[in-house]
């Protein structure tokens, strides 16, 4: 399991790394709160959905530039198709990270790193 570290200016948090398809699927299914980073191999148009997670989560899509394109909070069961294209989407499920994640901006640039 890889970790990245995402950095928005000067705080951090840290995701699981998923890339594998299976991996994307399954996401926060049935787990505890963490923050996941999904990458995809070029910026392409991404549905989530919250079946079976039964904590909402903060999710920013991220183009290939590192900039946040699309913001949105998720609640359990539900289903949600952004605007934007992708090439990251960031899960944040962690109670604590949640607060990091209402000061972002779309717009803003970040900064990922062990990718």
């Amino acid at each position: 399991m890889r970790i990245a570290t995402i950095s928005f200016g000067k705080r951090k948090l840290k995701a699981i790394i998923c890339k594998d398809p299976i991996r994307k699927f399954i996401g926060l299914m049935f787990s505890r709160r963490k923050n996941v980073l999904f990458s995809f191999d070029k910026e392409c148009v991404v549905s989530l959905h919250m079946f079976f997670v039964f904590y909402s989560i903060g999710v920013l899509f991220i183009n290939s530039r590192n900039v946040v394109v699309e913001k949105v909070l998720l609640r359990p069961f539900t289903v949600y198709t952004p605007k934007s294209k992708a090439k990251y989407v960031l899960e944040i499920g962690e109670k604590k990270s949640l607060n990091l994640f209402r000061r972002v901006n779309i717009g803003q640039r970040i900064e990922l790193k062990g990718l």
